[in-house]
């Protein structure tokens, strides 16, 4: 009887010290998300951002949204319609990265449109190829920015029929999709360790809700707008966490 009596005792110490275990690494964990919680929602608060972009970004509709919900201190936009990756370089000088927290590169729908020769992931930055256009303002950000700097990078949306050019899920004249633009950022932002917020993916604007949420196929409306900055905002909080 004083045998059965120990062996209980020793498999409810066991319990006890098991238990006991398990609840002090729960708090850790519990410790630890909550702390990534609160970085990454004060990651950016305070916080000076760069838009670049085509005309998504020149319309200046998201960047209120993101910045009231991330509580970014000031937001700077350098953006052109119709413009594709490449002249995205083109003002990537260290006096105009100065104090600039994240950069965001907002493109690439405008080399589809235009039939911009992809290329592929070989391609040196001075060829004139998507590939090569994304690696040579890839590299030119990072040759200017300061070390703090976050650089991300968002896909080109779905789109429908606009003007003359090609139309989602088509090929264009050079015989990309669009798809393949994507895949294209996302493999050279791996290359470069840049996070990519998968817009084309994540944002809800389908071909079958074009009507709704933009005003011509391709240029989101407010709606739309509001929509892709949910994501954006998603997704930037993931970012602070990492």
């Amino acid at each position: 009887m004083k045998y059965f009596a120990v062996i209980l005792l020793c498999i409810f110490s066991i319990f006890i010290l098991m238990f006991g275990r398990f609840n002090y690494q729960e708090k850790i964990r519990m410790n630890m998300a909550s702390a990534q919680k609160e970085q990454a929602d004060t990651m950016w608060k305070n916080k000076n951002w760069l838009a670049i972009g085509d005309s998504i970004t020149y319309a200046n509709k998201y960047q209120p949204l993101v910045q009231s919900a991330l509580k970014i201190k000031s937001v700077q936009t350098d953006a052109v319609p119709g413009r594709p990756i490449k002249p995205m370089a083109d003002n990537l000088t260290a006096e105009r990265l100065k104090n600039i927290d994240l950069i965001t590169v907002f493109g690439g729908t405008n080399d589809y449109g235009s039939n911009k020769i992809l290329g592929t992931i070989k391609d040196e930055k001075n060829q004139d190829t998507f590939y090569a256009n994304l690696k040579n303002v890839i590299e030119k950000i990072i040759a200017n920015k300061q070390e703090k700097t976050t650089v991300v990078f968002f896909t080109p949306l779905k789109r429908g029929v606009f003007k003359n050019q090609v139309v989602y899920p088509n090929a264009n004249s050079s015989g990309s999709k669009l798809d393949d633009y994507v895949n294209a950022e996302k493999q050279v932002c791996k290359l470069y360790s840049i996070p990519v917020i998968d817009l084309f993916h994540k944002s809800g604007l389908e071909v079958d809700n074009l009507s709704k949420f933009t005003i011509d196929n391709l240029h989101p409306n407010d709606k739309g707008h509001k929509m892709i900055s949910i994501v954006m905002i998603k997704e930037l909080k993931k970012v602070a966490a990492h």
